[in-house]
Parts: structure tokens; sequence; C-alpha cells
């Protein structure tokens, strides 16, 4: 049975406890939803992103390369660098492709915009692994270069 506040208001009191836990269990649902939604976007996007990462080359020993093995060395190093510079194109199409089909879904905007940052933050974290590949790789090939001139 209700309680009136107030008996010439004819309104119900409110119970503060019983309202809390109702927007507690609100806020679960909510959270667990956008995290499904995440999930179920992660899951999918790596079938949808189909590009595949180059295989990295095998750096001569500046030591002890010929002259030969260090000029092939270093043309397969700058074919290797312009087959990740693609992969990132790839990667960059594909990623903006998945976020068009997003507004063909039935999804909700909410839904359509959790699963873009989502698609957005997987194409930094691929595009920044790339370039710190590169960096390292990189590095590797010019102490290579130096250490062959040195000798």
């Amino acid at each position: 049975m209700l309680k009136l506040a107030n008996p010439n208001l004819k309104r119900p009191a409110v119970d503060l406890q019983e309202w809390n836990r109702g927007l507690e269990r609100l806020l679960i649902m909510k959270t667990l939803f956008k995290s499904a939604v995440t999930a179920m976007v992660l899951a999918v996007s790596p079938l949808a992103l189909a590009c595949d990462y180059p295989v990295a080359v095998d750096i001569p020993s500046g030591a002890s390369a010929t002259k030969d093995e260090m000029v092939s060395g270093v043309n397969a190093f700058k074919a290797w660098q312009q087959a990740l510079a693609e992969y990132r194109e790839c990667i960059k199409a594909e990623t903006a492709e998945a976020i068009a089909a997003l507004a063909d879904s039935d999804a909700s905007p909410e839904e359509q915009e959790q699963s873009r940052i989502a698609l957005e933050k997987q194409l930094t974290q691929k595009h920044d692994a790339s370039v710190d590949d590169e960096m390292t790789r990189a590095e590797d090939m010019n102490a290579q270069i130096k250490a062959f001139k040195s000798k």
C-alpha cells in the first residue's frame, strides 16, 4: 500500500533507497550493454578488416655481410617499408568502409557511435604498432649499415 507524503497532495511518498537501487541497476545495465556492443565490434572487426601485415625482412649483419648482401638487404627493407605503407592505407580504407556500413545497420545512434569509436581505436593501434615496428627495424638497419661501412 502506498503511503501519502501529504494527504492533501494525493501523491505517494518516494522511497529514496528503492529509487537509488533502481538507478544503480539502470547504470549497471547500461554499462553492460555498452561493453557487449564494444565486444561485438571488436570480435567482428578483425574478420572485416582483412589487410595482411607484411612479413618483415631479415636484416643482414653489417659485420659479416658482403656488399651484394647489404645492397640486397637494403632493397628488401625498402620494399618492406613500401608494403607497410600499403598496409596502413588498406586498414584506413577498410575502417572507413566499416564505419560507413554502420549507418546502414539496425543499431541505434549510440551503438553506432560506440562502434565507430572502437573501430577508430583499433585502426590507431594497428597503425601505431606498424610505425613502431618500422622505426625499430630502421634503427637496426641503420646500425648494420654503419657497421658495414666501418669495416
